[in-house]
């Protein structure tokens, strides 16, 4: 008995789990897949889509929500599902406050690790069908955990009109330090630019040099854009 059973919970993890092959570079993804991988907008525009990851969270979301308001900005969230689940309120805020929400996966798996099927039923629709549940809205723009995703489960998604977006600008947020990151900002502000930073409860760097960033980013003469209004200028 222990056998077989051991020999169906093998079955089940093979069927779930693809090979590790090493995934293809963002960059050339989105030569690949033109149409549907993004890691920056227009080039020859002055504007930038400030994004921010992992949330919602209780309590730097709330605070970012905050400070674009203040500032009359509208960014692009992408959302964990499990997070929607746990904080659907904050959720709904950001959906009312005029930013755009876009998935994150469910679970904030690896994606490049696990087969197309699981990924996109478990992990990306779960999460869009979630977030519609509590907004109304069923976002069909992902960016995949830690940037990674196979060309098969794109073309899965390209078949179904999904954009897949990623960065140009990391801010490395989660460790480094609030002066790191400004420089980061300084040297590497460009036209297109989509700025890679985090809303969890981890990110009280984030918070506290929000501000900054975004002074920075208006003098320099950009325009604020979610990801859609972005790539619509492509």
């Amino acid at each position: 008995m222990k056998k077989t059973i051991l020999f169906f919970l093998f079955i089940i993890l093979i069927n779930s789990i693809s090979v590790f092959a090493e995934p293809d570079l963002p960059s050339q993804q989105a030569e690949t897949f033109p149409d549907s991988f993004f890691i920056r907008g227009n080039e020859e525009k002055k504007e930038v889509a400030l994004t921010f990851d992992d949330g919602p969270d209780p309590k730097n979301t709330p605070q970012i929500l905050d400070i674009l308001k203040e500032n009359d900005i509208k960014a692009t969230f992408f959302l964990v599902g499990q997070q929607v689940k746990e904080y659907p309120e904050i959720t709904a805020r950001i959906k009312d406050e005029g930013h755009q929400l876009a998935n994150h996966s469910y679970s904030h798996r690896n994606f490049s690790q696990f087969k197309d099927d699981y990924i996109v039923n478990n992990e990306i629709y779960l999460t869009s069908m979630i977030i519609e549940i509590i907004t109304g809205y069923y976002p069909k723009i992902l960016r995949p955990p830690y940037g990674e995703i196979n060309n098969s489960t794109v073309k899965k998604l390209k078949q179904k009109n999904w954009k897949i977006v990623n960065w140009s600008i990391d801010t490395h947020d989660w460790f480094l330090d609030s002066e790191q990151i400004i420089e980061i900002i300084k040297d590497e502000h460009h036209k297109g630019g989509i700025v890679l930073m985090h809303s969890t409860e981890r990110n009280e760097t984030t918070v506290k040099i929000l501000p900054e960033i975004i002074e920075i980013l208006k003098k320099a003469g950009y325009e604020f854009r979610t990801i859609t209004q972005l790539l619509e200028n492509i």
